[in-house]
């Protein structure tokens, strides 16, 4: 028995079809797996804040490398633009506002509301 191959077209332009395919299969695994990291921990955040945090949640990023193009290598890269607070949080540290936000909790006398002072609105006069 004998047995016969012949290849049919150009072999280089198929190979490079195929290189193509799986480079553009690659790109979107990644960055579906990317998207799924970075909506994961937009979601913990907003879970853990209670909604309320959505600034916050908001502020994790994703990139995609090579950045432009394909490749049979890519990366997805997840970061937060405030890593400061995601450690605190992720530390459990106590969180407290800034003194000047302090200020009007310590002298509810200085708070203003609508234009006016909170005593003169409520018909007492300020010294």
């Amino acid at each position: 028995m004998r047995l016969g191959a012949r290849i049919v077209g150009d072999l280089r332009k198929v190979l490079a079809e195929e290189v193509r395919a799986g480079e553009r299969a690659a790109m979107t695994a990644i960055r579906a797996e990317t998207e799924q990291v970075k909506a994961e921990l937009r979601r913990q955040v907003t879970t853990a804040f209670s909604g309320n945090a959505r600034g916050i949640a908001n502020a994790w990023r994703s990139m995609i490398f090579p950045r432009s193009g394909q490749s049979l290598r890519p990366a997805g890269l997840v970061f937060t633009k405030v890593p400061k607070i995601i450690d605190a949080f992720e530390r459990g540290a106590l969180i407290r506002p800034a003194d000047h936000h302090r200020h009007h909790q310590l002298h509810p006398h200085l708070r203003l509301g609508r234009g006016v002072a909170a005593e003169q609105r409520d018909g007492d006069r300020l010294s």
